[in-house]
């Protein structure tokens, strides 16, 4: 098991990018008018910086099944993290065992053997692996539901003219164990 690897995101000089064009700005009142529009654009820069990484770390998951990657913002800074998909801080969905439905599955006998093998490696039942990795999929399936639902609701609001520069922070976990 190898430990996490954990980067620390900084949009510090993609916002300086977005400053360095006004010292062309001869004009002093022209220059301040523009330093406020780049200064409420900073919130918009952020999130979009934001979704680009949110889609690269999506990206890699489906393309590697060595290696996981999810984004994790905490103590005022983005961190990217790297780790074996067993290390994954995807919180497992708990159900209530008090009530359980049997379910017949009929699946081919290589699958079958591969997942007794999966099993085996985690030290849990066969029965038990079906149930965690099924409880993973339908978390992450709402998860995306809900994300995207988001998505579609922050480009309705800026279709309608919302302006979320006010104030806007991004917290939350993006990515994670995507097998």
């Amino acid at each position: 098991m190898t430990s996490n690897i954990r980067h620390d995101i900084d949009f510090a000089p993609l916002l300086a990018g977005l400053e360095q064009p006004l010292q062309l700005v001869s004009e002093p009142e022209r220059r301040q008018e523009l330093q406020t529009f780049v200064n409420a654009a900073r919130p918009q820069v952020e999130r979009a910086a934001f979704d680009l990484l949110s889609q690269t770390v999506t990206a890699f998951n489906d393309a590697s099944r060595d290696q996981r990657a999810r984004l994790e913002y905490s103590d005022g800074s983005l961190h990217l993290i790297f780790g074996s998909p067993s290390e994954s801080s995807d919180p497992e969905p708990a159900f209530d065992d008090s009530e359980l439905d049997k379910v017949t599955l009929r699946l081919p006998k290589e699958l079958k053997q591969l997942i007794d093998h999966a099993a085996g490696r985690h030290g849990i039942s066969a029965n038990n692996w079906y149930v965690r990795e099924l409880s993973r999929t339908i978390a992450r399936h709402v998860r995306d539901s809900v994300r995207d639902a988001s998505r579609e609701e922050r480009h309705e609001s800026r279709r309608r003219g919302f302006n979320r520069a006010r104030g806007g922070s991004l917290r939350g976990v993006v990515g994670g164990d995507h097998e």
